[in-house]
């Protein structure tokens, strides 16, 4: 399936990532992991607006229990304010579960139904299976979740609220879990598992359809699974890396990618939209 694809803004990111749609900024938020940046793109005014942060940031998300956003960075969990009047993001430090580990940095995120914000950890190199994942909940306090992931991505959570989906994109497999309010997840297994050709699972949302939307880093395309993890469709991408997907209320996909080690002066890094039927 090949789409009719529209770039989106201006800005091109190293790393993009991040994707969601706000109802605090009433726009869609997402980031530059590697440029240490945050987009807000308004389809309503088609205005793009970006904000500098002194980190690396791995994922955003509207604070369930305050006025502005949760973010999981370098350095740890930060609450953020994003003011109209500046172009810096004001980062306030929650905590930083993994101080221990410098080599680490945070990935992917989202929050659950109960107001929970998950993120899941990784080595910036990519050499170890040094990654977490980690939530925190509205009162601010973390527990770890589970352990020895390489590159985390995720997590999705299914419509009816009984399942958590993450993603070791190095190992190239989707995990499925039991979502627990109390702990989280429980009885995680692999899911669906993916091979030579194919690219690597990168973030993923369940979509419109009921179908769990995936992107594939290095894959150029999305695949969705449906509850048996079977791929369902697939839709060819004109970039190499796309990195997570979101949807707007009228079904439009808005896709992030990333440049990361790609040579050329292409649309990879530039955020992109499409109608699917």
């Amino acid at each position: 399936m090949k789409p009719d694809i529209y770039l989106i803004g201006n800005y091109r990111a190293r790393l993009g990532e991040g994707i969601y749609w706000s109802t605090k900024a009433n726009a869609f938020l997402w980031l530059d992991i590697k440029g240490q940046k945050i987009i807000r793109y308004c389809p309503q005014t088609l205005t793009e607006t970006i904000w500098s942060v002194s980190e690396q940031i791995g994922c955003i998300a509207d604070d369930p229990a305050g006025p502005g956003f949760l973010a999981a960075m370098q350095s740890g969990f930060s609450a953020i304010m994003l003011p109209d009047y500046s172009s810096e993001g004001i980062v306030n430090p929650i905590c930083n579960p993994e101080a221990d580990i410098p080599g680490n940095r945070f990935n992917d995120g989202a929050v659950d139904k109960d107001g929970y914000f998950w993120a899941g950890s990784m080595d910036d190199a990519e050499k170890t299976d040094s990654g977490s994942w980690w939530r925190m909940a509205p009162d601010r306090r973390v527990n770890k979740l589970l352990s020895g992931y390489k590159v985390t991505n995720g997590p999705a959570f299914s419509p009816d609220g009984k399942y958590v989906f993450l993603t070791d994109s190095a190992k190239q497999t989707i995990f499925r879990g039991c979502y627990d309010k109390f702990i989280g997840i429980r009885d995680i297994a692999p899911w669906a598992q993916f091979g030579q050709g194919h690219g690597y699972p990168d973030g993923m949302i369940f979509g419109p359809d009921g179908n769990l939307w995936v992107a594939f880093w290095d894959g150029a395309c999305l695949r969705a699974l449906d509850s048996t993890g079977q791929v369902v469709k697939k839709v060819d991408l004109p970039v190499q890396r796309p990195t997570k997907i979101a949807f707007a209320a009228d079904g439009t996909f808005y896709v992030t990618s990333a440049m990361v080690n790609l040579a050329g002066e292409g649309i990879d890094g530039r955020l992109h939209a499409f109608r699917v039927d």
